[in-house]
């Protein structure tokens, strides 16, 4: 997929869309994890993403009149990087595997998947506001990235305790 121009509001719904993703898979991991202590950031984490979305979602219902609609100047890199997460989103991984293999994965594997999303995600909000021209966007787009943070560094401290 090529991109050649990103407005806000594009934005916005890519950020529901990722947000969206994670909690279906937080809590489908929900149902599979065994660890009490994985469980609960996991349950955090779909709760962050539900809140995630619902702010992008409101927002965008807000701001879908005023937002620009003028699209975002991108070089090649960012494009292709763009149309990948639209693609495929931040849990490609996940998407790739029948939802049977899905249940499948492993409390590393879950946390990994975890991770890597999040770390994408940074990426993603980090140019959302680098690119915004809308303060109200560039602000949810600015808390959501330090929550995306947080939720990286839980995620990578609770593999480390897994792995021993």
């Amino acid at each position: 997929m090529t991109i050649e121009l990103l407005a806000d509001t594009e934005a916005l719904k890519v950020g529901m869309n990722m947000e969206e993703q994670g909690l279906k898979f937080y809590e489908e991991m929900i149902k599979k994890v065994e660890s009490g202590a994985t469980r609960t950031l996991l349950e955090a984490l779909a709760e962050a993403e539900r809140e995630h979305f619902k702010t992008f979602s409101e927002l965008h219902r807000q701001l879908s009149g005023e937002m620009s609609t003028v699209g975002w100047a991108l070089d090649e890199e960012l494009r292709q990087y763009l149309g990948s997460l639209i693609e495929t989103g931040v849990f490609y991984q996940v998407s790739d595997v029948p939802d049977a293999d899905v249940k499948d994965l492993s409390e590393v594997e879950a946390l990994s998947v975890g991770i890597q999303a999040e770390k994408d995600s940074i990426l993603f909000y980090r140019e959302a506001i680098e690119k915004s021209q809308n303060p109200r966007g560039r602000q949810a787009f600015e808390r959501i990235l330090e929550e995306g943070k947080k939720h990286l560094v839980d995620l990578n401290q609770r593999l480390k305790e897994v792995q021993g």
